[in-house]
């Protein structure tokens, strides 16, 4: 097709009109275009989950409903003992992590011992002390680095009424993680009453590291494919100067440059 500029120039449009195509071209194209949206919905589906979760329990009582010295090695943390963990004589052990997990998060969360009586819900201020310890080698080891040392911080407890798990408490959170073991220690200040407290679930999220690889993968291949485009589109319009241009081929140029960089280009150039 042929564009008279606005100064009689001559420029050549870029266009694919689809009622110039056959029948059996649009049949082609479809069909690719469903394989390719399908091979993507499997690759995501197959892939491997994005966060990884562990949960332990205070007590650590193996599934028994009640706290028992003689049968549980875990913390009563309601009567102001703390909890030290993860706990690997416990097998609370955490995987080794490190850059690729991105970040680690962990909350709590308090059993409502009263939650099969008609007692009203709860929500009191709890104030929690936190100590943190990390290593590149063996938590237990001579090579540790104190990141926390005894400090409190209020947190907003809330147990409704006839539920057995009060609401999810985040604690602490690492954007990035720089050493490979971590160790907590955590106990709660008892200027309230918290007896109520039955057992104390913390549990820790991470990113797993085999989705950081693929999405790593996955965002080279978008921008290789934009890349491949761009090239493409600059290739088929070498022929003209860029005063021959018209609005949509500028616009195409610069909404390809865009892609490329919306995929993170700089993002996975770092990683």
């Amino acid at each position: 097709a042929e564009y008279m500029g606005a100064e009689g120039s001559i420029g050549m449009v870029l266009l694919v009109r689809l009622d110039t195509l056959s029948w059996t071209g649009l049949i082609w194209r479809g069909a690719l275009w469903l394989i390719l949206v399908a091979g993507l919905v499997c690759i995501g589906m197959a892939g491997p989950k994005p966060l990884l979760k562990y949960r332990y329990s205070a007590y650590n009582c193996n599934g028994t409903t009640d706290f028992d010295p003689d049968r549980c090695d875990g913390t009563e943390m309601s009567k102001g003992e703390k909890w030290i963990g993860p706990d690997s004589d416990l097998d609370q052990k955490l995987p080794e992590l490190g850059p690729m997990n991105q970040f680690l998060l962990l909350e709590f969360q308090p059993e409502f011992g009263k939650y099969e009586q008609d007692d009203e819900a709860i929500e009191k201020e709890l104030k929690v002390t936190v100590s943190i310890k990390a290593s590149n080698a063996d938590i237990d080891g001579d090579d540790v680095t104190t990141l926390l040392a005894n400090q409190t911080h209020t947190r907003k407890l809330i147990c409704d009424e006839g539920v057995k798990w009060c609401h999810t408490i985040p604690l602490v959170h690492f954007s990035w993680l720089q050493y490979s073991a971590y160790q907590f220690t955590v106990d709660f200040n008892r200027t309230i009453d918290i007896d109520f407290i039955k057992d104390v679930a913390f549990q820790f999220t991470t990113v797993n590291p085999q989705y950081t690889e693929f999405a790593i993968i996955v965002k080279w291949l978008y921008i290789l494919a934009a890349l491949e485009v761009f090239f493409l589109f600059r290739r088929r319009m070498s022929s003209l100067t860029k005063d021959k241009w018209i609005t949509p081929q500028s616009w195409v140029s610069m909404l390809l440059i865009g892609l490329i960089f919306f995929n993170g280009i700089s993002e996975c150039s770092s990683q």
